[in-house]
């Protein structure tokens, strides 16, 4: 991978608010002393995606090094798509549950590590009207609060104030009615929260199923309901959100999600508005990403 390789290089210096600054010049000094040709692009919210798609469309790059969190990756995608270029990401956001999913280092010089000697595989990704994501798309509580939390709050507290915002709104009964339709089946639901989840992580680090998995051509859908949620004291180690919170959940390739209306939409941690209805969908083996070799997962940090 040393030579002329060319990239861009997204990056958003304030990802991951209760974490010190992502370091973009470090990282890339690190790029550049590889002798890799870098173009650079700062990350500025929505206006990412076609920032990206319009430099994907003039330059034929041979990576997309993304340095920031899930939300950050999730724009470049949305614009890198078409191109069908492989993606190396340094994590340096709030959740970072693609990285923890892939054992991708927390620390970014061992990201770095990884992102020149590493190994590429292929990964599905999840689809949603027009969008797609990598982890997962989450709508009810947790996409209101994902929205409507006051920064100050995010950079005091962290992934704490989104569960304690979480919980409040729950114990307000705050729900909202869907029809849910999969395998030929339909149902109306009152929900706190349904979790369309393409990857294993989400949440900064809760596991979807014991069973969820990136590669596997399937979505797991995790619905959290009245009556039915609770939190389970004393849970094993490693117990899955369905098993922590009581909810129901399945695996489909297909989904489909009406409300009537526009609905709030949390895609990879960025709160998106798409219109009624949500179909959902995946494309197995879809986005080519770094992750670490065998020998380099065994000393991650």
């Amino acid at each position: 991978m040393i030579g002329q390789v060319r990239v861009l290089f997204v990056h958003n210096r304030h990802a991951g608010l209760h974490r010190p600054a992502c370091p973009i010049g470090p990282i890339r000094s690190a790029l550049h002393d590889w002798g890799w040709r870098v173009d650079d692009m700062a990350c500025r919210g929505g206006e990412t995606r076609s920032r990206v798609r319009s430099a994907v469309r003039a330059h034929a790059y041979d990576r997309v090094v993304v340095a920031g969190g899930d939300g950050t990756l999730h724009l470049t995608l949305n614009g890198a798509a078409e191109a069908a270029v492989p993606f190396i990401l340094i994590p340096c956001g709030t959740g970072n549950d693609l990285a923890r999913s892939l054992e991708i280092p927390l620390d970014w010089h061992a990201a770095l590590d990884v992102a020149r000697t590493g190994e590429l595989i292929r990964i599905d990704l999840g689809t949603v009207n027009d969008r797609l994501f990598v982890n997962a798309a989450s709508l009810g509580v947790g996409a209101h609060v994902a929205r409507d939390l006051p920064a100050a709050r995010k950079r005091r507290w962290g992934r704490v104030a989104y569960a304690l915002e979480t919980v409040r709104r729950v114990r307000r009964h705050e729900t909202q009615r869907v029809e849910v339709c999969a395998g030929g089946r339909c149902e109306t639901l009152d929900i706190y929260q349904l979790s369309v989840a393409n990857g294993s992580s989400f949440g900064g680090g809760f596991r979807v199923t014991r069973d969820a998995a990136l590669d596997d051509a399937r979505l797991d859908v995790v619905i959290f309901e009245p009556g039915l949620g609770r939190l389970l004291r004393g849970s094993e180690r490693g117990a899955s959100v369905v098993e922590r919170l009581g909810s129901r959940s399945f695996k489909t390739q297909r989904l489909l999600v009406s409300a009537g209306r526009r609905m709030l939409v949390n895609l990879d941690g960025e709160p998106t508005v798409l219109a009624s209805p949500l179909q959902f969908g995946v494309l197995p083996a879809a986005l080519s990403i770094m992750v670490p070799r065998p020998e380099q997962r065994s000393r991650a940090p």
